[in-house]
């Protein structure tokens, strides 16, 4: 078992009586923008972590100078399923991506080392509406600027859902493509040492499940519907020649 950043060590455990979860995984972290001992992101959660510049997995903030990374697959477009996690690219160079959003590239790397999707690119997706779909080709990328992209249009999420928003990427510095978490192994220690010396725990944004942090997570997402809103009336930016209704943070 690969040993979990220390900034996340802490983090609640996934649930162990999840019956679909393989038994080595149930003990793993579970990521700041999912609900406490869950993986499935909550949307709540990663607005609120993404808006702040925190790190979707651990929630501790990603310093303003440093790039930010995500981890897309089905690049070979042979994942038949949902398209949650791929990295749509635009025009100009701007590229898209739901939830979750942001991470430090050391949680990045983290977790295509853990997650039983991940791992292969034989994969194939537990969730029931589309079991049989490989996870294809994959690849972790790093970017220089982060903010929110907006659609006049809906756009595919994934498991059915739409969105109008997805999380805007520019100034690609790092692109890592993997095939199994074999390749990408040898990139941890690195990611780990250089993250060491820049992330504070203090700085967590992190929700249990009681009451008092829902009522709490409830009067976050509140004020960032708000903040939403008022980005998309303000968000016009152009890139290399064209033009996005796109808000930086």
């Amino acid at each position: 078992m690969i040993d979990a950043p220390p900034w996340m060590s802490d983090l609640r455990p996934l649930d162990a009586t999840y019956r679909d979860r393989p038994a080595p995984h149930r003990m793993l972290p579970s990521p700041a923008c999912s609900l406490p001992g869950d993986t499935p992101t909550d949307s709540r959660r990663a607005v609120a972590l993404g808006l702040r510049h925190r790190c979707s997995l651990c929630g501790c903030a990603m310093p303003a100078d440093s790039p930010v990374y995500n981890v897309a697959y089905g690049l070979d477009n042979s994942y038949a399923g949902t398209p949650e996690s791929l990295l749509c690219e635009y025009p100009g160079g701007l590229f898209t991506s739901p939830d979750p959003g942001p991470m430090h590239r050391s949680c990045a790397v983290y977790s295509t080392l853990v997650c039983p999707f991940m791992k292969y690119e034989t994969s194939r997706h537990r969730i029931p509406e589309y079991k049989g779909g490989t996870r294809g080709e994959a690849g972790i990328f790093g970017f220089r600027q982060y903010g929110v992209a907006f659609f006049t249009e809906p756009v595919n999420r994934g498991l059915g859902a739409t969105t109008l928003r997805a999380w805007g990427y520019l100034d690609p510095v790092e692109r890592a493509p993997f095939a199994s978490w074999k390749e990408t192994l040898p990139l941890y220690g690195g990611a780990l040492a250089d993250d060491a010396k820049v992330i504070d725990t203090s700085t967590r944004w992190d929700w249990s499940d009681s009451p008092a942090h829902e009522r709490h997570l409830k009067e976050i997402a509140r004020h960032d519907e708000a903040q939403l809103r008022l980005l998309r009336m303000r968000a016009m930016r152009c890139v290399n020649g064209y033009w996005y209704r796109l808000a930086m943070l």
